[in-house]
Formats: structure tokens, C-alpha cells, sequence
């Protein structure tokens, strides 16, 4: 049997059989554009929508939800000097990723914030990302990349890919390929490659920081003393040598 959720609805899907309708997700006041799910409970679904709030679910239950996420409520503040707002952005909320620990979710919204929560404590950690303008109205997709020492945020801009650090929101270059609109994107962890689509009808394929580190590291373990300062972390074989020995 296979369990899929289309928008907040969620089914069954016996494999040699039609859809069975299963139960609805009952929270939100106005559209869901997006979702995605929890990367340390497999039951657990982040959504996001036109009422500016983003809510977490227990899928195997569809009595209420697990809880909001509220701005107004961040880290080092007392709670009797928090005052909520009832909402997780000011505006409709069109993205969501949890971080590759799953410990964090990153969320954009239509009032040109990104916002990174605690799913633990359920706070606003108030990371100082700078504002980006959304175009669209449906979802916009979001990856979270290891890179080693740093974690990085993506999303599309435009003909161009912003990167993020996570841990403190600052911009850093952008991938630059497309001639058109950047329209989805999805990150294959098996062989760390960012894959990307837009309007321009082209398919690209990024090597990420870590893949590059993995590169340097395996090219440097060939090499073995030789000297590998003038080694190109951009154009080194990624893959390993020792099916060839």
C-alpha cells in the first residue's frame, strides 16, 4: 500500500486498486500552496498557505493539527513579553524545506521574507536574510545543501539560483545559467548534483559544494605527496579510482 497527500487531503492507494478517499486536514482558512515533509518523523507534514500560516500535521490523524508556527514568537524573549500575531508571515506563504538535519524549516513568503524556525521549540530564530520579491502565485521551490563546513539555502530568482548561508542568512553568489525564468529544481543526494528547469527549456545540472569538496579530497588521495596546489576543485574527477585498480 502506498500513502500519498494531495494538498491536505490524504488517500490510500492499494497498487492494484483505485484511490480510496482516507480523511481531510482541517486547519487552514485559505489556500495550500505548498508542503513538504518532516526529515526526522516520516508522518509529520509542513504546509504552508494563503492565510500566512504554516502548520505542522500528524498525518495518520485528522482530528487537528500539531501546531502553527507564529513570527512574533522568537528565541531569548520571555513568554509573558510575547504578544503572537496568529500568523507565520505577513503575507501567503509559498515555500517550505526543512534543513538536511531536519532539525530547521525555511520558509518564504509573499511579503519578501525568509524565515528559518526551530521545529523543536517552535521559534522564530530571526536569521537576517535579505529580501527577495516572489513572482507567481503557486509554490516556490526551496533545497537545502551540505557543503561541508556550511549549509546552503536555494532558491530560483529570476533566470538565477540565490544561495544562502543558513546559519547566517547571507547571500552568497548565485548560479547563473539560465536565459529564462527558474521554474523547479530538485537535488539528487546519491550523486550531489542540483538539477534545475526553467522557461529557457533547458535541464542543468550544478555540482554542489560538496560534491566539489568529495572531488578535491579523492584527487588528493590519488596524488598521494604530490603537490596539489594548483588541483581545480571545478574540473577534478569526482569519481573514485578504485574499480580501475
Amino acid at each position: 500500500e502506498i500513502s500519498c497527500v494531495t494538498g491536505v487531503q490524504t488517500c490510500a492507494l492499494p497498487i492494484s486498486e483505485t484511490i480510496i478517499f482516507s480523511h481531510t486536514l482541517r486547519g487552514h482558512e485559505g489556500e495550500v500552496l505548498t508542503c513538504t515533509w518532516s526529515k526526522l518523523n516520516p508522518r509529520v507534514l509542513a504546509t504552508g498557505a494563503a492565510d500566512n500560516k504554516i502548520i505542522f500535521w500528524d498525518v495518520r490523524q485528522a482530528r487537528s493539527y500539531l501546531a502553527y508556527l507564529d513570527f512574533n514568537d522568537v528565541r531569548f524573549k520571555r513568554t509573558k513579553d510575547i504578544r503572537l500575531s496568529g500568523t507565520s508571515h505577513q503575507s501567503s506563504v509559498h515555500g517550505l524545506e526543512f534543513s538536511v538535519c531536519g532539525r530547521y524549516l525555511f520558509s518564504i513568503g509573499k511579503d519578501n521574507r525568509i524565515r528559518k524556525w526551530d521545529t523543536v521549540t517552535l521559534k522564530n530564530l530571526k536569521t537576517k536574510f535579505p529580501e527577495i520579491a516572489i513572482k507567481g502565485k503557486g509554490n516556490v521551490p526551496m533545497s537545502c545543501l551540505e557543503g561541508g563546513d556550511v549549509d546552503y539555502l536555494l532558491l530560483p530568482h529570476s533566470n538565477n539560483i540565490q544561495v544562502y548561508d543558513t546559519r547566517t542568512g547571507c547571500a552568497m553568489p548565485p548560479l547563473v545559467g539560465h536565459y529564462g525564468s527558474v521554474f523547479g529544481m530538485v537535488y539528487s543526494p546519491e550523486d550531489l548534483t542540483l538539477y534545475s528547469c526553467g522557461r529557457d527549456r533547458f535541464i542543468l545540472a550544478w555540482d554542489t559544494p560538496l560534491h566539489r569538496e568529495a572531488a578535491r579530497t579523492s584527487k588528493m588521495k590519488e596524488t598521494e605527496g604530490e603537490d596539489t596546489k594548483d588541483i581545480n576543485p571545478f574540473t577534478v574527477d569526482a569519481w573514485s579510482s578504485d574499480e580501475e585498480q
